[in-house]
């Protein structure tokens, strides 16, 4: 069954991530896992004109270590769907090996892109909030709404984010992934990782 995500993210000092931790808390905003997580996104940029596909959508490999368990999922997204917001179908699978998914990837010729961060995966309401220290790019606050309108999420966000002292700030629609393949490319160091 697919669903679909609502999300923004919005760059954060260093220095911030204490004061933001501690507004969630005082919102009664649970926190619910830390995790590292590492996220291999399958290079789909050949196959986009061989087999007519959406050049935004997504297919990615997540492993998942938190203090208590492990896990992995294949996760699909589909094109998005807004300008204001990034909105998307989303379609995930829990696989017992990310490693299997991977050498299968591999055996297909295909490349994979890596994200790593740490995550803090916080509930409040009918939100989901992560604060994420992400390799190479820093630190963020990702607020995301599964399955509701957007205008719903937009007055759930805006109400957050003026409780949270972020109202105002410019807000991301971009994956991690997209911000990450930037950096590198402004930098000269554009990585794809062959499995």
């Amino acid at each position: 069954m697919s669903t679909y995500e609502v999300e923004i993210k919005i760059p954060l000092k260093e220095r911030e991530v204490a004061e933001v931790r501690s507004k969630l808390n005082a919102l009664g905003a649970k926190l619910i896992e830390k995790v590292h997580e590492v996220d291999y996104y399958v290079d789909l940029r050949d196959l986009i004109d061989v087999l007519h596909i959406p050049k935004d959508i997504v297919l990615r490999v997540r492993h998942k270590k938190g203090a208590s368990r492990e896990s992995c999922e294949v996760t699909f997204k589909g094109p998005r769907k807004s300008d204001e917001v990034k909105l998307r179908e989303e379609i995930t699978l829990l696989i017992d090996d990310c490693s299997k998914a991977l050498e299968i990837i591999k055996h297909l010729n295909l490349k994979t892109l890596t994200v790593v961060k740490e995550r803090e995966v916080y509930g409040l309401g009918d939100l989901k909030i992560y604060v994420d220290n992400v390799e190479g790019l820093g630190w963020f606050i990702e607020v995301e709404g599964m399955g509701m309108d957007v205008s719903r999420f937009k007055h759930l966000l805006s109400e957050l984010l003026g409780k949270l002292g972020l109202s105002g700030r410019e807000y991301i629609i971009r994956s991690y992934l997209e911000l990450l393949i930037e950096h590198y490319e402004k930098a000269g160091k554009y990585r794809s990782i062959n499995n």
